[in-house]
């Protein structure tokens, strides 16, 4: 365990690391960035340029050594270091870098450029960002801004970000393979392929020449891992973990530079010390096992099924707390799901509503002001008053029936009737009754005659039929909606069909789900409220596109009723033995699923 710490700990401080410098170098590219984009530059105003580039030096004093803009010809406009040196600026101030890859590049491809370690004009080794200058018309080139590191000032960064005690222990690799950064400071500027450098790796620790190459190509490659070798000098374990520096494009992350690597070594000191201890201990413990002999074999024993009843018990009360505590995820998510869909919704209704009292308030005040205490009201905005307010006591009703259903407390009030007369003849006319001048044509068929049993609760079986016919209504603008009802074993199948925009293969698979929607026009929860009420009398329901044009098809199936004398139809009909077995729930007050099961809406505050 303390091992794996080790390692642990290891590739956390190689990553912690490595993500230090990928920001302190994201900070150059967006400051590039702002600087190409800039009216000064794009423009070619010097003087303005010229303000710009040193108040970004200015912020990014700690890495960069300077910033300079050159033109299409590759020619020096302008170097942040001017503004402190005018020797400076009188020798190079018109110098000609058109020859340099971080200007070659940027020309030639219209792509950042950012180099490895690169020897400069004056032999400092420094790194280079460069963006080209494109004009925001025509795209046309119009110069390149450069950012200049000294690879001695980034190794002194990465430095000054390590932990106390792992100086010793940290290398800086460029992506062509030139140490930036290590404590034997003659390994700065020489390449991990050097003879030197390979020799010293392999008799400092017990990795052979193959190791080291996968090492090296996974390096080079910009790939993270980490390896376990002994310290030939120490016989210590060493735990070495390397991390890649990546420059990451912002809108998209998998456009990425791999620029530099982090290496880091932590040996396993602690891990010796903990192994020294477990061999002391196991001999004690052998001398005294051999003491006691049977004594101790014994006592093991017991204490072995002890372990494993106990472990059995741990297990089972974790499996229960972890069943417990992915129900109250899901109570949290539904909850949560609830109240964002329950305050669009109620928001919706309510907006025509305030917006039309805001209207009459503000006629009222300016009718006060000419001596007048009335104001009128058109049929058309009491109608979108009654609309909305209908809407309301839908929604809350709906929302209702869900605490009801999910609390297990929805009511049947079972009772003889008959389907057909009791529930889809009345259906049929407020369908028609609420088409609002749409040019639908309403079909109608009965068949196996027209008494149809059934023993539930009238209302709740109204309810989830009118869900059926108010969808159709709903999505349905030209065509027809057609109600069939049958007979089919011992069934009443009632289908409800129309030609309207069919049902949407994303909500297909969790059509009877709740909030399952992605219209507009409605919330998802009358298909759930049916589904329930259908299933607690013993029944099925289902839907789906229509195969042989447009629209959709939903069916509801219910159990027949065959009453005591054997008379179940017009047609007659033999007795049954029994009456089916219905779903009951049981019976609370609506106080209590208000109290107890549902948040209380009357008191609920709505967030745009």
């Amino acid at each position: 365990m303390a091992a794996d710490d080790i390692r642990l700990n290891a590739k956390i401080e190689a990553h912690d690391l490595s993500g230090i410098v990928e920001n302190k170098l994201a900070k150059v590219v967006a400051v590039l960035n702002t600087l190409t984009a800039s009216k000064n530059i794009q423009s070619l105003d010097v003087e303005g340029g010229k303000d710009l580039i040193n108040q970004s030096q200015q912020s990014t004093a700690d890495i960069t050594e300077g910033y300079f803009w050159l033109d299409k010809d590759g020619t020096t406009v302008w170097n942040s270091i001017f503004a402190t040196n005018q020797t400076l600026q009188e020798e190079y101030g018109k110098l000609n870098l058109n020859f340099r890859a971080y200007f070659i590049e940027p020309k030639e491809t219209g792509q950042p450029y950012y180099s490895s370690v690169v020897e400069s004009l004056d032999g400092i080794p420094r790194i280079y960002f460069s963006m080209p200058v494109l004009s925001d018309e025509d795209k046309s080139f119009k110069g390149v801004l450069v950012a200049a590191i000294k690879s001695t000032t980034l190794a002194e960064q990465v430095k000054q970000e390590l932990f106390p005690g792992i100086e010793s222990r940290v290398s800086l690799i460029d992506r062509n393979g030139v140490f930036m950064y290590n404590a034997n400071t003659s390994w700065i500027g020489r390449t991990i392929y050097g003879e030197e450098v390979r020799t010293e790796i392999e008799r400092s620790l017990s990795l052979d020449s193959t190791q080291i190459s996968k090492i090296y190509n996974e390096i080079l490659q910009g790939k993270s891992g980490s390896v376990d070798a002994v310290a030939t000098s120490t016989q210590i374990m060493t735990t070495i973990a390397y991390q890649p520096v990546f420059l990451y494009n912002q809108q998209d992350r998998d456009d990425h530079h791999h620029l530099f690597t982090v290496i880091i070594s932590i040996p396993h000191i602690l891990a010796e010390d903990v192994v020294l201890l477990i061999d002391q201990q196991r001999i004690y413990s052998t001398v005294i096992v051999t003491g006691i002999g049977i004594i101790a074999i014994g006592i093991a024993i017991v204490v072995l099924m002890w372990n494993k009843k106990l472990r059995e018990v741990v297990s089972k009360r974790t499996a229960e707390l972890r069943e417990a505590n992915e129900q109250l995820k899901i109570r949290e998510d539904l909850q949560k799901e609830f109240i964002n869909i329950a305050a669009h919704e109620l928001r919706t209704p309510i907006q025509p509503i305030l917006g039309l009292a805001d209207i009459k308030e503000l006629q009222l005040q300016d009718d006060r002001k000419g001596g007048g205490e009335e104001i009128k009201i058109t049929k058309d905005e009491m109608n979108i008053i009654i609309r909305n307010a209908k809407r309301l006591e839908k929604l809350s009703s709906d929302i209702l029936e869900i605490a009801r259903i999910e609390s297990g407390n929805l009511r049947l009030n079972l009772q003889e009737f008959d389907l057909n007369n009791d529930v889809i003849m009345p259906l049929v006319k407020d369908l028609q009754n609420s088409m609002n001048g749409k040019d639908l044509k309403i079909n109608l068929s009965i068949q196996g005659g027209k008494k149809m049993p059934v023993k539930g609760d009238v209302n709740r079986i109204t309810q989830a039929l009118w869900n059926l016919l108010d969808n159709a209504l709903k999505f349905t603008d030209k065509g027809s909606i057609s109600i069939i009802a049958k007979k089919e074993n011992d069934y009443i199948v009632i289908t409800v069909k129309d030609t309207g925009s069919g049902i949407n293969s994303k909500i297909l698979p969790r059509l009877f789900t709740r909030f399952a929607t992605m219209s507009e026009k409605g919330t998802g929860i009358g298909l759930y409220i049916s589904k329930k009420i259908v299933e607690a009398h013993g029944g099925k329901i289902s839907g789906q596109n229509n195969e042989d044009g447009p629209g959709a098809s939903f069916s509801i199936s219910l159990p027949m009723y065959y009453n005591n004398n054997g008379d179940g139809d017009d047609d007659g009909g033999g007795k049954k033995e029994g009456e089916e077995e219905y779903l009951r729930f049981r019976e609370k007050e609506e106080e209590q699923v208000r109290a107890k099961t549902w948040p209380d809406i009357s008191s609920m505050r709505i967030f745009s």
